[in-house]
């Protein structure tokens, strides 16, 4: 994902990613969750960076929700070697 401003039209639509909106009770297992995701993401060598960012649910409601940001000024490499998912679902492309 990267940053741009929000689109002008409503979820879901051009412009919005869909995903899954994931809670923890257990302030541990979040922790040890965001560590296992960003290792998988690359946190630390700069791949993506972790940001808290507002998120809409299908049922209205609104949270802050920790999200990861594709960094703007590596955008020529996600140009080359990144694929777009038109509408933003990426379940249809682990589906495939």
């Amino acid at each position: 994902m990267v940053v741009h401003p929000e689109p002008p039209l409503a979820p879901p639509g051009p412009g919005w990613v869909l995903g899954d909106f994931v809670g923890y009770e257990d302030s541990e297992e979040l922790e040890q969750a965001l560590n296992d995701l960003d290792q998988l993401k690359d946190v630390e060598g700069g791949l993506f960076e972790r940001w808290v960012c507002p998120v809409h649910l299908e049922g209205g409601q609104y949270y802050s929700a920790w999200v990861y940001i594709f960094p703007v000024d590596r955008l020529p490499r996600l140009e080359r070697e990144g694929m777009e998912l038109p509408g933003g679902d990426w379940t249809h492309y682990l589906n495939s």
